[in-house]
């Protein structure tokens, strides 16, 4: 009997070129295979088979900013076979931080880059903050 894939597939941090993915552990996986795609014409932009770690989690790589992208999951077991049915993430969007100005400290979540905070990307990463000295164009 082939295992189920997982119950879901999150997205947990994000930056200009790669996205952070964790599933729930399922018993019996040896390992999973994670595959994401460009949303608009259905190519596969990475694949990976990633070791049964604890917490599962992959790192995609190779985003470019402003495409919309998929994931999707499949659980292997020890035999090789996979789930017949996969585990698909939320569209997502690889974003690029521009910070223009003077006398301000980059918000919490925002150092070296990445979106860090742990949310779900359905629709956007969105910070609520304002610098205390900024320049409009």
């Amino acid at each position: 009997m082939l295992l189920p894939p997982p119950a879901s597939l999150d997205i947990v941090a994000i930056g200009p070129t790669w996205a952070k993915l964790t599933w729930p552990t399922v018993a019996g996986a040896a390992s999973y295979n994670v595959i994401t795609r460009d949303v608009s014409n259905g190519n596969i932009v990475d694949n990976q088979t990633i070791s049964s770690i604890n917490p599962p989690q992959a790192t995609v790589l190779g985003l470019v900013a402003g495409v919309t992208y998929q994931s999707e999951i499949r659980t292997i077991d020890s035999n090789g076979e996979q789930s017949e049915s996969a585990t698909y993430s939320d569209d997502y969007q690889a974003i690029v931080i521009e910070l223009v100005g003077s006398g301000f400290s980059v918000p919490f979540g925002l150092s070296n880059g990445p979106c860090t905070v742990g949310f779900n990307l359905s629709d956007a990463c969105d910070y609520n903050w304002a610098p205390s000295n900024f320049t409009y164009f």
